[in-house]
């Protein structure tokens, strides 16, 4: 295949012709009009109205900037206006909190508006975790200041910091090279690189961290993980139900590392062995890359095609490689203008196809839920990533009918190394996270510190197999500096295991769609019964895995013939 990365930059003059626009500076004014409309309204249909607008804007707005942000960290005007619609999106968000503290008043009208019932449940737990009126506008100020200066302080050093002759993100990109001593060399890089840096980036790690602490404490959250549970609309039973279930499960990942050890005739498996490339290295164009995504889609969903191929056509992906972009991909959505947009850095690899897929995957669910009034059009974190993983589940069992011989080795050596990413790794940051959270409360903790408990929750998901593992990987991954999202990242593992389980159910189009529809929930256990599942039983998980041995040992298969 072609190994030439002709992705596109993407188009978003019809969100906003620019920053300095009339019809962005509008839609600045309006919210602000809406924010102080809601604490002064006391109709429940006119708040309502208010609240969906107010939404609605809030989304194209913080879209938009991040999209302007995260794709030149050089922006000036970018950058200053990243504060101004931060401080402007905590003065929307404190006017909902204030809608929340009169829940009472509205109570007995709630039954004349049941499609709303989500939101109205949502509003009653927030209700129990406010502050103060004034409280709630400091704290909205304060975190524009200071919590989301260090998010963007992770974000723009991650995106410029650099050797003569690559990025961060062109070193990271290499760990799936060919070469045992390029792979080694850019790792090596890599961390020198972020060792430089390792100050700044503990500084705002400590920061974000340690005012999750005091703010959730004073909102009466147990402690952050109560919170993310709450926002990711699951249960500590079901939580414990995933968990328990990695913890019996994560071997079969040690035997795999163990067999990939063996095929590449290593010595020792060392962290950037993990995603070397086994079988016949597969490269595309990107315009070949979209082909196969739409493909995989096409052969479940004519409709999921067709939105992808609208992405491609309307300009809504950026995947050029560049300085100044920041490292990663996501898709976000536009509530206002309902269109979405996806972000990713390209490089030809079968990596990349497969991120396409996963954040088209994404634009898919936004696409579906677009009629729906913006309240009830967001879903949480860990039913999102569901409907990205089934994309990249479509692709791979595409890809599984068309190839063979060493490029279906290529594949399923990719997916396997994914798999173990999406389970055993982000398993490792949830160790790490639990046990940073648990030390932060008693102060700011070192660069070092910081490095001994990520390999410390490392060799607990990853064993002794891989002998030499990324101290600094708490510093790369910008999940872990979100203020109001604690636990940004077992919603991975959540949403593939889960769209492992719809598959192996055999959910068809139209009830994935209605699955995709409905949501949110109040609590995903109870819109996920409704289709057979029991999400907090460790068994349903564990079926999960059935799939994932088979997966492997298709692998071993294809590596023996």
């Amino acid at each position: 295949m072609e190994n030439t990365p002709d992705a596109p930059f993407w188009s978003l003059e019809n969100i906003y012709p620019s920053l300095s626009s009339p019809e962005y500076e509008s839609d600045k004014r309006r919210l602000a009009f809406i924010s102080n409309a809601i604490r002064k309204e006391d109709d429940l249909p006119a708040l309502l109205l208010l609240m969906d607008e107010g939404t609605a804007i809030s989304s194209n707005l913080n879209s938009y900037i991040t999209c302007i942000s995260e794709c030149d960290a050089y922006d000036e005007k970018a950058l200053s206006e990243s504060e101004s619609i931060s401080l402007l999106l905590s003065s929307f968000d404190s006017s909902m909190r204030d809608f929340y503290s009169r829940l009472d008043e509205f109570e007995d009208d709630f039954s004349l508006y049941p499609e709303y019932e989500p939101f109205f449940f949502k509003a009653k737990e927030e209700k129990q975790h406010l502050l103060s009126q004034k409280e709630e506008e400091m704290s909205a100020a304060i975190t524009s200041y200071g919590s989301s200066a260090f998010e963007n302080l992770q974000s723009s050093l991650t995106a410029t910091i650099a050797t003569d002759e690559f990025t961060l993100n062109e070193l990271r990109s290499r760990a799936e090279d060919g070469s045992r001593s390029v792979r080694k060399e850019s790792y090596e890089e890599e961390i020198r690189l972020l060792e430089k840096n390792e100050i700044a980036f503990s500084y705002a790690l400590n920061g974000v961290k340690g005012a999750a602490l005091y703010l959730d404490k004073k909102r009466n959250w147990r402690n952050p993980k109560e919170k993310s549970l709450f926002n990711f609309s699951i249960s500590a039973r079901t939580l414990d139900a995933l968990f328990s279930a990695i913890e019996e499960k994560k071997g079969i990942f040690h035997s795999y590392f163990e067999e990939r050890k063996k095929i590449l005739s290593l010595d020792e498996l060392c962290w950037y062995d993990l995603s070397a490339p086994i079988g016949k290295s597969l490269k595309f164009s990107f315009s070949e890359a979209m082909d196969t995504v739409i493909s995989s889609y096409r052969d479940f969903s004519p409709e999921m095609a067709d939105t992808a191929q609208k992405a491609l056509s309307n300009s809504w992906i950026d995947g050029k490689m560049r300085k100044g972009k920041a490292s990663g991909a996501f898709d976000t959505e536009f509530l206002k203008s309902g269109e979405s947009r996806v972000f990713l850095n390209f490089d030809s690899s079968l990596s990349s196809v497969f991120t396409l897929a996963h954040e088209l995957g994404h634009l898919y669910h936004d696409q579906v839920v677009s009629d729906k009034k913006a309240l009830l059009a967001l879903y949480p974190m860990s039913f999102a990533e569901t409907a990205s993983a089934f994309g990249e589940i479509l692709l791979f069992e595409y890809l599984m009918k068309k190839v063979s011989g060493d490029e279906r080795l290529s594949v399923l050596s990719y997916f396997v190394s994914s798999l173990s990413e999406i389970v055993i790794d982000i398993a490792s940051r949830y160790y790490f996270e639990d046990s940073f959270f648990s030390e932060r409360e008693n102060g700011p903790l070192s660069p070092e510190r910081i490095s001994e408990l990520m390999l410390r929750s490392q060799e607990r998901a990853y064993g002794d197999i891989v002998s030499e593992k990324h101290r600094f990987m708490w510093a790369v991954k910008s999940h872990y500096y979100s203020l109001e999202t604690p636990y940004y990242n077992y919603p991975y593992a959540f949403g593939f295991l889960l769209a492992l389980a719809l598959r192996k159910k055999g959910l068809d189009f139209r009830e994935y769609r209605d699955l995709l529809h409905r949501g949110p929930s109040p609590d995903l256990s109870s819109l996920l019964s409704k289709f057979g599942f029991d999400i907090g039983d460790k068994a349903f998980w564990l079926s999960s895995f059935d799939i994932i041995e088979r997966i492997i040992g298709d692998f071993r298969n294809a590596a023996e013939n």
